[in-house]
Protein backbone atom coordinates (compact mmCIF):
# COMPACT_ATOMS: atom_id res chain seq x y z
CA UNK A 1 0.00 0.00 0.00
CA UNK A 2 1.29 3.47 -0.86
CA UNK A 3 0.92 5.52 1.98
CA UNK A 4 1.34 9.59 2.85
CA UNK A 5 4.79 10.44 4.13
CA UNK A 6 4.27 13.01 6.39
CA UNK A 7 7.52 14.17 6.80
CA UNK A 8 7.72 15.16 2.81
CA UNK A 9 4.20 15.99 2.57
CA UNK A 10 1.40 17.26 4.53
CA UNK A 11 -2.15 18.84 3.66
CA UNK A 12 -2.66 22.42 2.81
CA UNK A 13 -5.19 24.88 1.53
CA UNK A 14 -6.48 24.12 -1.44
CA UNK A 15 -4.12 25.03 -4.45
CA UNK A 16 -5.23 27.61 -7.38
CA UNK A 17 -6.25 24.35 -9.57
CA UNK A 18 -8.60 23.08 -7.33
CA UNK A 19 -6.90 19.43 -6.28
CA UNK A 20 -9.11 17.99 -3.76
CA UNK A 21 -7.65 15.16 -1.26
CA UNK A 22 -10.43 13.04 -0.76
CA UNK A 23 -12.85 15.81 -0.62
CA UNK A 24 -11.56 17.36 2.11
CA UNK A 25 -11.18 20.93 0.49
CA UNK A 26 -7.33 20.73 0.73
CA UNK A 27 -4.56 19.72 -1.31
CA UNK A 28 -1.49 17.16 -0.53
CA UNK A 29 1.41 19.55 -0.71
CA UNK A 30 5.36 19.45 -0.36
CA UNK A 31 6.87 20.04 3.62
CA UNK A 32 9.95 22.20 2.27
CA UNK A 33 7.75 24.73 -0.08
CA UNK A 34 4.43 24.35 0.50
CA UNK A 35 3.58 23.77 -3.73
CA UNK A 36 0.76 21.12 -4.20
CA UNK A 37 1.72 17.83 -5.38
CA UNK A 38 -0.44 17.13 -7.78
CA UNK A 39 -0.24 20.59 -9.89
CA UNK A 40 4.00 19.54 -9.70
CA UNK A 41 3.16 16.09 -11.30
CA UNK A 42 1.26 14.61 -14.47
CA UNK A 43 1.00 10.38 -12.38
CA UNK A 44 -0.32 11.50 -9.17
CA UNK A 45 1.19 8.49 -7.49
CA UNK A 46 -0.01 8.35 -4.15
CA UNK A 47 -3.74 7.70 -3.18
CA UNK A 48 -6.91 7.84 -5.06
CA UNK A 49 -8.72 11.06 -4.88
CA UNK A 50 -12.62 10.74 -3.84
CA UNK A 51 -14.96 12.56 -6.30
CA UNK A 52 -17.57 13.67 -3.97
CA UNK A 53 -16.63 15.51 -0.73
CA UNK A 54 -16.77 14.15 2.53
CA UNK A 55 -20.36 15.32 4.72
CA UNK A 56 -18.60 18.30 6.98
CA UNK A 57 -20.04 16.33 9.86
CA UNK A 58 -17.75 12.85 8.98
CA UNK A 59 -14.28 15.04 8.52
CA UNK A 60 -12.13 13.37 10.82
CA UNK A 61 -14.56 10.26 11.54
CA UNK A 62 -11.89 8.45 10.01
CA UNK A 63 -8.39 8.01 8.77
CA UNK A 64 -8.14 9.75 5.05
CA UNK A 65 -4.55 8.06 4.12
CA UNK A 66 -5.91 5.03 4.70
CA UNK A 67 -9.65 5.00 4.03
CA UNK A 68 -12.30 6.76 1.60
CA UNK A 69 -16.42 6.58 1.40
CA UNK A 70 -17.21 5.14 -2.06
CA UNK A 71 -20.34 3.65 -3.52
CA UNK A 72 -22.89 1.60 -1.25
CA UNK A 73 -21.83 -2.53 -1.12
CA UNK A 74 -23.70 -5.31 -2.32
CA UNK A 75 -24.54 -6.10 1.66
CA UNK A 76 -25.88 -1.91 2.34
CA UNK A 77 -23.55 -1.05 5.03
CA UNK A 78 -24.23 2.58 5.35
CA UNK A 79 -21.21 4.58 7.20
CA UNK A 80 -23.02 6.85 10.01
CA UNK A 81 -26.38 7.92 7.59
CA UNK A 82 -24.18 9.08 4.65
CA UNK A 83 -25.97 6.58 1.92
CA UNK A 84 -22.24 5.40 1.55
CA UNK A 85 -18.90 3.25 2.22
CA UNK A 86 -16.43 3.30 4.05
CA UNK A 87 -13.71 1.33 2.16
CA UNK A 88 -10.23 0.74 2.01
CA UNK A 89 -7.92 3.10 -0.19
CA UNK A 90 -5.90 -0.12 -0.98
CA UNK A 91 -8.23 -2.36 -2.87
CA UNK A 92 -11.38 -0.68 -2.08
CA UNK A 93 -13.02 -3.42 -0.02
CA UNK A 94 -15.92 -2.27 2.45
CA UNK A 95 -14.20 -2.42 5.98
CA UNK A 96 -17.43 -3.88 7.68
CA UNK A 97 -17.42 -6.70 5.08
CA UNK A 98 -13.90 -7.49 5.71
CA UNK A 99 -14.93 -7.75 9.53
CA UNK A 100 -17.84 -9.79 9.09
CA UNK A 101 -15.89 -11.98 7.05
CA UNK A 102 -13.04 -12.73 9.43
CA UNK A 103 -15.46 -13.20 12.04
CA UNK A 104 -17.07 -15.47 10.28
CA UNK A 105 -13.79 -17.51 9.34
CA UNK A 106 -12.55 -17.60 12.27
CA UNK A 107 -15.89 -19.20 13.84
CA UNK A 108 -15.35 -21.52 11.76
CA UNK A 109 -11.72 -22.29 12.13
CA UNK A 110 -10.92 -21.22 15.28
CA UNK A 111 -8.65 -23.99 16.31
CA UNK A 112 -6.37 -24.13 13.59
CA UNK A 113 -6.31 -20.19 13.61
CA UNK A 114 -4.96 -20.64 17.42
CA UNK A 115 -2.41 -23.22 16.47
CA UNK A 116 -1.15 -20.86 13.74
CA UNK A 117 -0.75 -18.18 15.78
CA UNK A 118 1.07 -20.12 18.46
CA UNK A 119 3.07 -21.30 15.85
CA UNK A 120 4.28 -18.00 14.86
CA UNK A 121 4.82 -16.49 17.93
CA UNK A 122 7.10 -19.61 18.97
CA UNK A 123 9.04 -19.27 15.85
CA UNK A 124 9.65 -15.54 16.55
CA UNK A 125 9.64 -14.73 20.34
CA UNK A 126 11.85 -11.83 19.79
CA UNK A 127 10.34 -9.93 17.26
CA UNK A 128 6.75 -10.10 18.83
CA UNK A 129 8.17 -9.24 22.41
CA UNK A 130 10.21 -5.86 20.80
CA UNK A 131 6.81 -4.89 18.70
CA UNK A 132 4.85 -5.42 21.82
CA UNK A 133 6.83 -3.13 23.20
CA UNK A 134 7.07 -0.72 20.63
CA UNK A 135 3.10 -0.75 20.93
CA UNK A 136 3.20 -0.30 24.60
CA UNK A 137 5.62 2.46 24.57
CA UNK A 138 3.60 4.42 21.90
CA UNK A 139 -0.23 3.73 22.93
CA UNK A 140 0.94 3.63 26.99
CA UNK A 141 -1.34 6.26 28.38
CA UNK A 142 -4.40 5.16 26.14
CA UNK A 143 -3.89 1.27 27.33
CA UNK A 144 -3.52 2.30 30.62
CA UNK A 145 -7.19 4.26 30.64
CA UNK A 146 -8.74 1.37 29.24
CA UNK A 147 -7.63 -1.16 31.99
CA UNK A 148 -8.46 0.78 34.62
CA UNK A 149 -12.16 1.24 32.90
CA UNK A 150 -12.44 -2.36 32.01
CA UNK A 151 -11.73 -2.76 35.96
CA UNK A 152 -14.38 -0.42 37.20
CA UNK A 153 -17.07 -1.96 35.04
CA UNK A 154 -15.94 -5.29 35.64
CA UNK A 155 -15.06 -5.98 39.13
CA UNK A 156 -17.20 -9.01 39.98
CA UNK A 157 -16.01 -10.52 36.64
CA UNK A 158 -12.22 -10.25 37.27
CA UNK A 159 -12.74 -11.78 41.44
CA UNK A 160 -14.50 -14.70 40.17
CA UNK A 161 -12.12 -15.28 37.42
CA UNK A 162 -9.13 -14.48 40.28
CA UNK A 163 -10.61 -17.17 42.83
CA UNK A 164 -11.68 -19.62 40.28
CA UNK A 165 -8.06 -19.20 39.02
CA UNK A 166 -6.48 -19.67 42.80
CA UNK A 167 -8.43 -22.45 43.24
CA UNK A 168 -7.63 -24.42 40.27
CA UNK A 169 -4.06 -23.40 40.94
CA UNK A 170 -4.04 -23.69 44.89
CA UNK A 171 -0.75 -25.53 45.65
CA UNK A 172 1.28 -24.48 42.43
CA UNK A 173 0.56 -20.87 43.77
CA UNK A 174 1.21 -21.64 47.30
CA UNK A 175 4.86 -23.29 46.20
CA UNK A 176 5.43 -20.42 44.09
CA UNK A 177 5.15 -17.84 46.76
CA UNK A 178 7.06 -20.06 49.26
CA UNK A 179 10.27 -19.78 46.80
CA UNK A 180 9.84 -16.28 45.93
CA UNK A 181 9.83 -15.10 49.59
CA UNK A 182 12.84 -17.98 50.31
CA UNK A 183 14.75 -16.37 47.49
CA UNK A 184 13.89 -12.67 47.41
CA UNK A 185 13.71 -11.50 51.88
CA UNK A 186 15.96 -8.93 51.97
CA UNK A 187 14.14 -6.98 49.00
CA UNK A 188 10.85 -8.00 50.49
CA UNK A 189 11.62 -7.10 53.43
CA UNK A 190 12.78 -3.09 52.65
CA UNK A 191 9.69 -2.74 50.52
CA UNK A 192 7.66 -4.11 53.24
CA UNK A 193 9.50 -1.66 55.34
CA UNK A 194 9.38 1.27 52.72
CA UNK A 195 5.61 0.73 52.45
CA UNK A 196 4.66 0.99 55.86
CA UNK A 197 6.49 4.35 56.35
CA UNK A 198 4.64 5.48 53.32
CA UNK A 199 1.19 4.46 54.65
CA UNK A 200 1.64 4.22 58.17
CA UNK A 201 -1.32 6.29 58.85
CA UNK A 202 -3.74 4.38 56.87
CA UNK A 203 -2.55 0.95 58.05
CA UNK A 204 -3.28 2.13 61.40
CA UNK A 205 -6.75 3.58 60.69
CA UNK A 206 -7.19 0.05 59.38
CA UNK A 207 -5.72 -1.68 62.31
CA UNK A 208 -7.96 0.18 64.59
CA UNK A 209 -11.19 -0.41 62.48
CA UNK A 210 -10.48 -4.26 62.58
CA UNK A 211 -9.80 -4.40 65.89
CA UNK A 212 -13.75 -3.04 66.22
CA UNK A 213 -15.34 -5.07 63.75
CA UNK A 214 -13.72 -8.06 65.44
CA UNK A 215 -13.42 -7.53 69.04
CA UNK A 216 -15.10 -10.83 70.40
CA UNK A 217 -13.21 -13.22 68.07
CA UNK A 218 -9.73 -11.10 68.70
CA UNK A 219 -10.83 -11.12 72.88
CA UNK A 220 -11.63 -15.08 72.27
CA UNK A 221 -8.03 -15.19 70.67
CA UNK A 222 -6.71 -13.91 73.27
CA UNK A 223 -8.02 -15.99 76.11
CA UNK A 224 -7.24 -19.52 74.18
CA UNK A 225 -3.50 -18.05 73.99
CA UNK A 226 -3.70 -17.47 77.84
CA UNK A 227 -4.96 -20.61 78.60
CA UNK A 228 -2.15 -22.81 76.69
CA UNK A 229 0.13 -21.15 78.20
CA UNK A 230 -0.98 -21.83 81.34
CA UNK A 231 -1.60 -25.51 81.11
CA UNK A 232 2.42 -25.18 79.16
CA UNK A 233 3.24 -24.25 82.34
CA UNK A 234 1.83 -26.47 84.86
Amino acid sequence: MIEFDTKIFRLGRLCKNGHDFNGLGQSIRYQSNGRCIDCMTDTKPYIKREKHPVPEHLIGTFDPLLFRLGSLCRNGHDFNGSGKTLRKIDGGHCLDCLRDYKQSYYQENRETVLAKQAAHRQANLEEVRLRKRKWYRDHREEHLQQCAEYREKNKEKIAARRALYYQRNKEKRAEWNAKYQRENRDKLRVSRAQYYQKNKEILAQKSVEYRARNAEALRGCLKSRVNSRKAHSV
